[in-house]
């Protein structure tokens, strides 16, 4: 399906921009410029729908977004964000010297809030993933998150040669918790900061425990059903993706 926008930039109207969705996208009334944005560091909890790639016929929209694809030579992850007359935010990026887009909902911070809210009012935030179902292999942690020495402790199993390989072995519940725990730490140490020994220490484990609590929050969506993810299998690439943008959301200034 193809859906026909206006973009309105200031004085200047944009016609003729076609995106070519799946028919879940629906804007009403033209798109107006809103800023300039880096497309890499918006979250990806945030993306509702999308990418989808766009076209136009029209000589001054087809311009318009050429000089955005020439911006994007010097500064790669440029995109430029808009806003519909029903408040739905569209960032239009450029990937592989094409145009594209996708759109994000900020409500999504809300309802992560108020999960956080609930999170820290509960003193068992883990038992949505104690109730999956268990699996046998424990050893990615040995694997990934544990340095080179064969010392070993409560958190790491024998290492196994026939075991399934890193990028694709699945986690338990127990598991998964205990990885957001050690990525989210891994990622904070990356970055020079310390729940422990941090001059901002306070701050620091604030930040280790709302990173902790959302990602196990966002990492749910494995097992919703409204999205056809029921008992879908959850890896260490899931979860180091979910901590590190969650850590970028947070942490990290451009």
């Amino acid at each position: 399906m193809v859906s026909l926008i206006l973009l309105s930039h200031g004085d200047k109207t944009l016609p003729g921009i076609e995106i070519n969705h799946n028919g879940k996208l629906n804007l009403r009334g033209p798109l107006e410029h809103v800023n300039l944005v880096n497309s890499e560091k918006i979250p990806w909890f945030l993306v509702s729908l999308g990418p989808y790639p766009v076209y136009s016929t029209n000589d001054e929209t087809a311009a318009y977004f050429k000089n955005l694809a020439l911006d994007s030579m010097e500064r790669p992850y440029i995109g430029l964000l808009s806003k519909s007359a029903d408040g739905v935010y569209v960032v239009f990026f450029i990937h592989e010297n094409s145009v594209r887009c996708f759109c994000i909902d900020f409500s999504a911070l809300d309802r992560l809030a108020l999960a956080a809210r609930a999170f820290e009012a509960s003193s068992e935030d883990d038992i949505f993933y104690l109730a999956l179902p268990t699996r046998s292999d424990t050893t990615i942690f040995d694997r990934v998150l544990e340095n080179k020495s064969s010392k070993r402790n409560q958190y790491v199993a024998p290492r196994n040669p026939s075991a399934t390989p890193l990028s694709v072995a699945p986690l338990s519940g127990d598991q998964i918790s205990a990885a957001v725990n050690k990525i989210t730490l891994s990622g904070l140490r990356l970055r020079g900061l310390n729940p422990l020994g941090s001059k901002d220490r306070i701050a620091v484990r604030e930040l280790y425990q709302m990173t902790r609590k959302l990602a196990l929050f966002a990492l749910r969506k494995y097992n919703y059903g409204f999205n056809g993810a029921v008992n879908q299998e959850v890896r260490l690439s899931d979860v180091q993706d979910v901590v590190e943008r969650l850590l970028q959301a947070y942490a990290d200034v451009e």
